[in-house]
């Protein structure tokens, strides 16, 4: 498994093969922090969303031993060619998204869950939420790339930047 830092990105593939049908990105963190909302958009060429209908948002994510968590299953063997990236952010009801102590984004395998790139976010920003991780296709080439970028004024900014109303 390759560990990114932000501003890193890696091939999604495994040692022996080309990129999986599937990956699953897992956004995670340890504690219950504050109530914490999961926006996807799949997005063109230049950054913006292909759609109002092609951004999903969920806020419930998923309670662990340790924490909390939200994954998404990505098929990147039927994404349209016009998906050039998905973004994944994280938004807070709180304050700051440092609530989240410990978040990491891992993509693993569909099928059977091996992790292939995990990007521990360090200095979280002071801010409501965090644009996390891209998945994005490059020459034919499916990588991920450790964004940890703050969004000052949360999700509706994180829309306006991708194209969307909030």
């Amino acid at each position: 498994m390759t560990t990114l830092v932000r501003g890193a990105n890696a091939p999604l593939r495994t040692a022996s093969s080309p990129a999986p049908a599937q990956v699953r990105v897992e956004l995670a963190w340890r504690g219950s922090g504050a109530p914490a909302a999961l926006v996807a958009v799949a997005c063109d060429g230049r950054g913006r969303a292909l759609s109002p209908a092609h951004q999903v948002t969920w806020t419930c994510p998923t309670p662990t031993a340790s924490g909390e968590r939200f994954e998404l299953l990505v098929d990147l063997a039927t994404t349209p060619d016009d998906v050039v990236s998905v973004a994944f952010a994280l938004e807070v009801s709180g304050p700051s998204v440092r609530s989240l102590v410990g978040l990491t984004a891992t993509v693993r395998t569909g099928s059977t869950g091996e992790p292939l790139v995990a990007y521990p976010v360090e200095d979280l920003p002071d801010a409501p939420s965090v644009l996390v991780t891209e998945v994005y296709r490059r020459s034919g080439e499916w990588k991920v790339r450790a964004v940890g970028q703050g969004v000052s004024q949360g999700r509706i900014e994180f829309f306006r930047s991708v194209g969307l109303s909030g």
